[in-house]
């Protein structure tokens, strides 16, 4: 889908290239961060519809960069990704407002299907928004 913008954020480099990989076929306009800071330092830069981003990273976990990246986006959509995952993590990241949470290893039709749920919910949020101003 053209013109939807996705951050992906994650500390492994093979992580974010393999759902680079997957997503790249969609021309999603992607964007890679490292770590929890650069992905703030994009988000200040550009607006994105969709982060997916690993829990556990070096400096700033997943959760943290969940928290400050509403505060710079209230309306993005997020997408946690683990392989560590527990009731409790899951829980804390959809009380901050993760739209979903995902299993490492990836697996490919799965983040798909996620993405474009999330992408499609990010669109209609928009729409809403349109239609809310006009009136």
């Amino acid at each position: 889908m053209p013109n939807v913008g996705i951050l992906i954020v994650d500390d492994d480099y093979a992580s974010r290239l393999l759902i680079s990989k997957i997503l790249e076929k969609e021309k999603y306009d992607l964007v890679q961060a490292s770590n929890g800071f650069d992905a703030l330092t994009q988000l200040r830069k550009k607006s994105y519809d969709l982060m997916i981003s690993d829990l556990r990273m070096e400096g700033m976990n997943g959760i943290e960069l969940l928290q400050k990246a509403r505060q710079i986006h209230p309306t993005l959509a997020v997408i946690i990704l683990t392989g560590h995952a527990s009731m409790q993590t899951a829980i804390d990241a959809v009380r901050l407002g993760a739209i979903d949470y995902l299993m490492k290893p990836i697996n490919s039709d799965e983040l798909l299907i996620r993405v474009k749920k999330a992408v499609e919910r990010v669109q209609l949020e928009k729409r809403l928004s349109e239609i809310e101003r006009q009136m």
